[in-house]
């Protein structure tokens, strides 16, 4: 599954994550960095990717062959991005399949499996 990053993370990251054996696409690469998030998906379509953003849009609005990555920390650093959220998402990322839900947030991190 390709891995796509929301333009609200930083380029670095979609380099970080490349050693996890996946394509990992940020945004900016594919020229969607300024569209609406209905267009995003429309773009994608039915697909199955992982998506992953700081950004609540996607947990309900993406597509069930989505697997959604919610980074739900309030105004991170970059240090922190680039370290620990990026462990994290190494370890995560070959655990997500279509219809994965993972929350990220201060506290834990929760990963769904939905039924399709």
């Amino acid at each position: 599954m390709r891995v796509f990053l929301d333009n609200n993370l930083p380029k670095r990251l979609s380099d970080l994550l490349a050693t996890t054996n996946q394509p990992v696409i940020h945004v900016h690469e594919m020229g969607w960095q300024d569209l609406a998030d209905h267009l995003l998906i429309k773009k994608i379509g039915e697909e199955s990717i992982v998506w992953i953003s700081r950004d609540n849009d996607f947990w309900r609005a993406a597509p069930s062959t989505w697997a959604v990555i919610w980074i739900a920390l309030h105004n991170p650093s970059l240090a922190r991005l680039l370290g620990e959220v990026a462990e994290a998402l190494k370890t995560i990322l070959p655990q997500v399949g279509p219809g994965s839900r993972v929350l990220f947030s201060e506290d834990e991190i929760l990963h769904l499996q939905l039924e399709g």
